[in-house]
This record gives structure tokens, C-alpha cells and sequence, in this order.
């Protein structure tokens, strides 16, 4: 078995290629390093090759021996032209994708951007799957909900009704509404992971658009204020890196059609910002809280309802957050 991991150098997508890599799968990535290092993939031997030069590679004699003992790492778009043409010639038998602009604040300030990375080059992607590949597997967001479980006692499940608050839930919406098209007319399987909130070792804590429990390590990593943004009431179900990897493998390997179907990964849990920083003192002790405003595009409350991603894939979260947050503050050397 061979598989492609789009953005497989960033923080779920490396996660993902190390877990296949235990299972021995032949794993290459392509990945033009705008949110992902190298430095991510530690647990193999890698050969990176330029996009541009790829059909170069391929034709090396030496390329069995190294294929065979190394990730290969294709610098560059997903959606090059020879990077689509090597999938349209059926080298995967099944392509993760989780290449994309992220973040939801980014999206409000570049829609045209992120549109096309997350939008329009994805449509590219699985045209070139098509009739190449046993399945897709989408990493989409539970950002198409918008603000629905708020005010609700119910999690929220695959039938409600989506309601995007950014650019970047509609982007994933989008693709999401796809994917079943693509099966009925042209016999493309596959299926959307909408992740909820992911965290865990390995996540990058700097820049603007840095994830709060990150964004948190990071800081006190550097001595610095906390920043809080809202009040501090605002939930969210979080997701443990490794757990989403496994909902990826489970997804791929999947014994019959799933047809793009859309399936919750989440805990069915939910923790406060409040909660967050109060674990976070318990563990480190003392340190400087700034508050700041909202954030553009964000929601109050996120929690999913798991049961439809038991019943289809088997798959329940195994990390608690409490176990999750301590190997993340232990890895950032906060512990």
C-alpha cells in the first residue's frame, strides 16, 4: 500500500504519516512548507525532491531502494501539475488531504486566497483522484456548524443544519458538499473528517493565527503574558493530534463505500478557555493573563457528537484532555 499525505509536514498531517509509517505503509508527502518543516517528520529516513522535478526523480535508477526505505517529500503545491499527473498515473491507493490555510481569522482577511488553496485546488485534487484511488480522505472542520451548539443541552451531530462564520467554514463546506457528487458521478469514494478542535505536541505556538492551548505553551515557554481572547467562557471539544491520525487510518481502510460522507471527530466533551488556563496554572503555577478582544469569525461553543464515527468507523477518542494537555506542556518542556 502507498499513500499520499498532502501537507504531511505540518502538525496533524506529520502526525498522521508517523502512525502509517508504524503500520509500514510507504508514505510520500508533498508539502510547499508554508505551515510545515521537515524537522516534523522524525521517524524516518526522508528524500526530498522540488515538485518541478519530480518526474526526474522517478526516473533515477535508483528509486525502488529509496522508495522503499524513505518518505518521500514532494516540495511543493499539492495541486503542481506533476504532482497531479502522478496520482492520475496511480501511484497511491489512497491520498489524506489535509493541506490547507487553516485559520479562520486568516480566511476573513484573504477569502480570494484562501479560496483558491482550499477551494479550487482541492476540486483539482480529486479530479485527478478520480478512477486512480480507492478514497479520499478530506480533513474538514466542525467551523461549518458556525455557532450551533450554543444555547443548545444537545452535542452537535452530522444532521445540522451548517451555518459557516467565516470564509473558511464555507471553503470546508464547500469541498464537503463535493465530495458525495464526485461519487455519484464519476464512482469517486470517499469521506470528510470534520475535526474539531486539535491540539497536541508538535503544534506550532507562534504567529497570529496560533491555536490557544499553542499559543498558551508557547508563551509561558517564553515567559510571556497569556493572552485570553472574550471573556474566557468560550468552549470547545478538543481533540487529541493523535487521535485525529487514527480517524484518518480508520477512514482510509474502511471496508465499504462511504460515498463522501461526513463524520464527526471529536470527544464529546467540551472545556472552557477559563478551565484551560486554570489546569494550566495547577501544572506550572503562577503567571501573567492579558485579556483581549474577540477574535474575528470565532465561535462560543463548540461540542460534536461522536456516535456516528463509532457506528461507521469504530472510532472513539482514547486521549483524555487532562492526559492530552500534560504530554503537550511535556513536550513544549513545561513539565
Amino acid at each position: 500500500m502507498r499513500v499520499l499525505v498532502t501537507g504531511g509536514c505540518g502538525f496533524i498531517g506529520s502526525a498522521l504519516v508517523r502512525k502509517l509509517r508504524e503500520q509500514d505503509v510507504r508514505v510520500d508527502v508533498v508539502d510547499d512548507m508554508s505551515g510545515g518543516d521537515l524537522s516534523k517528520l522524525t521517524n524516518a529516513p526522508l528524500r526530498v525532491v522540488p515538485a518541478d522535478l519530480i518526474s526526474i526523480y522517478q526516473n533515477t535508477d535508483e528509486i525502488e531502494e529509496l522508495d522503499g526505505n524513505h518518505v518521500l517529500v514532494i516540495e511543493g503545491d499539492f495541486a503542481h501539475p506533476l504532482v497531479l499527473s502522478r496520482i492520475a498515473q496511480g501511484f497511491y491507493n489512497y491520498v489524506f488531504h489535509l493541506a490547507a490555510d487553516p485559520r479562520v481569522e486568516y480566511s476573513v482577511q484573504y477569502p480570494v486566497r484562501t479560496t483558491e488553496n482550499n477551494v479550487t485546488k482541492t476540486l483539482a485534487l480529486l479530479a485527478a483522484c478520480v478512477g486512480n484511488i480507492r478514497r479520499f480522505v478530506f480533513s474538514s472542520s466542525c467551523s461549518v456548524y458556525g455557532d450551533h451548539y450554543s444555547g443548545s443541552d444537545h452535542a452537535t451531530n452530522e444532521l445540522a443544519t451548517p451555518a459557516p462564520e467565516s470564509p473558511y467554514a464555507l471553503q470546508k463546506l464547500t469541498i464537503d458538499r463535493f465530495l458525495p457528487m464526485f461519487h455519484k458521478f464519476h464512482g469517486l469514494d470517499s469521506v470528510s473528517l470534520r475535526y474539531f478542535n486539535v491540539y497536541g505536541p508538535g503544534h506550532d505556538g507562534t504567529g497570529a493565527y496560533a491555536t490557544a492551548v499553542a499559543a498558551w505553551c508557547n508563551a509561558l515557554k517564553a515567559g510571556k503574558q497569556l493572552r485570553s481572547d472574550g471573556d474566557g467562557s468560550q468552549s470547545r471539544d478538543m481533540v487529541y493530534v493523535d487521535d485525529i491520525a487514527t480517524a484518518n487510518i480508520l477512514a482510509a481502510l474502511h471496508g465499504e463505500d462511504l460515498k463522501g460522507a461526513s463524520l464527526n471527530i471529536c470527544t464529546g466533551h467540551s472545556v472552557t478557555n477559563d478551565e484551560i488556563l486554570r489546569m494550566i496554572w495547577k501544572a506550572t503555577g503562577p503567571y501573567e493573563r492579558v485579556n483581549a478582544p474577540w477574535r474575528p469569525g470565532d465561535v462560543m461553543h463548540t461540542l460534536g457528537d461522536p456516535a456516528l464515527a463509532m457506528k461507521t468507523l469504530g472510532f472513539r477518542s482514547q486521549i483524555s484532555f487532562a492526559a492530552g494537555l500534560e504530554s503537550t506542556m511535556k513536550w513544549w518542556g513545561l513539565l
